[in-house]
């Protein structure tokens, strides 16, 4: 699996990405992982960001038209790319959705900050919306490393790497529980 990170920010995954369990699957080059910021995209003249008025204020607002240029470069033809925008309004990650990702064999992750993407970024790069949970974030950086260790882990060969690792919860589907947790002293 190959997995590219479209950030403001790319260096906020360095210590992310040598410290977790997966951190051997990309050491067996299992998964492949790059990081690239998409201001590297931005014709001379072009602003990666501009300010806008919405009802709670003004806030920064990142233009399309770099992160589809890095999408456009990054896109595989002949590959199964999955293009995932992180944002609020996508369905919510469960662990369908992660097992349903961990067969693609490309992911490219887009990380929102400021006060998001310029309208229609989805529709303009074919992806697809998903959010971490109902609440808010204040960057798209951490959304994206809950989507890798949600979907990562779910890669054939993975968890085997590390012993103890393979007869983990991840392999059974996670059912709400309707009751609260019993403790005992």
């Amino acid at each position: 699996m190959q997995i590219d990170i479209l950030s403001l920010f790319p260096s906020v995954f360095g210590s992310y990405l040598e410290d977790t369990p997966f951190w051997y699957a990309i050491q067996q080059d299992i998964v492949r992982v790059r990081v690239h910021n998409f201001c590297q995209w931005v014709d001379q003249g072009q602003v990666v960001a501009e300010p806008r008025k919405t009802r709670r204020g003004e806030t920064m607002v990142i233009n399309s038209e770099p992160v589809a240029a890095c999408v456009n470069t990054l896109r595989c033809p002949d590959r199964n790319s999955r293009v995932v925008l992180l944002s609020p309004r996508g369905r919510i990650l469960n662990q369908e959705t992660a097992r349903e990702l961990s067969h693609a064999e490309h992911l490219i992750l887009i990380c929102g900050r400021l006060g998001g993407f310029e309208d229609g970024l989805a529709e303009l790069v074919g992806a697809e919306e998903l959010s971490v949970g109902d609440y808010v974030l204040n960057c798209g950086e951490v959304a994206a490393m809950v989507v890798m260790d949600a979907v990562v882990r779910l890669v054939p060969g993975v968890l085997d790497l590390r012993p103890g690792m393979s007869d983990s919860s991840d392999s059974r589907p996670v059912e709400p529980t309707t009751e609260a947790a019993h403790l005992t002293h």
